[in-house]
């Protein structure tokens, strides 16, 4: 988790570029998630993002995601992705 500053953002994409629905990779090194952008300028945390499960690109965005980390050797075990190198825990069915 870190903050972003705006400045530069606005001074490179425009006035009018918005963080909503953005999903940039993770800068750590090893690392293949996405950075989720939240707006944390209330006294609750908002997730800048548009679409649900109700739209298609939702259902897009995922299958594409599922596709990239199933080629990098990720797996689902348990509803979360594992690592290539970690196993399944003991006791687990092994199905991802």
């Amino acid at each position: 988790m870190g903050d972003v500053d705006l400045a530069p953002i606005a001074a490179a994409k425009g006035p009018d570029f918005s963080l909503t629905n953005k999903r940039p990779p993770c800068r750590v090194a090893g690392c293949p998630g996405r950075v989720r952008f939240e707006d944390r300028t209330s006294m609750w945390p908002l997730f800048l993002v548009s679409i649900d499960h109700s739209h298609q690109a939702w259902w897009d965005y995922n299958a594409a995601e599922r596709d990239r980390l199933e080629a990098l050797g990720y797996r689902m075990f348990d509803g979360k992705w594992v690592r290539p190198q970690d196993k399944a825990p003991a006791g687990g069915n092994g199905r991802g």
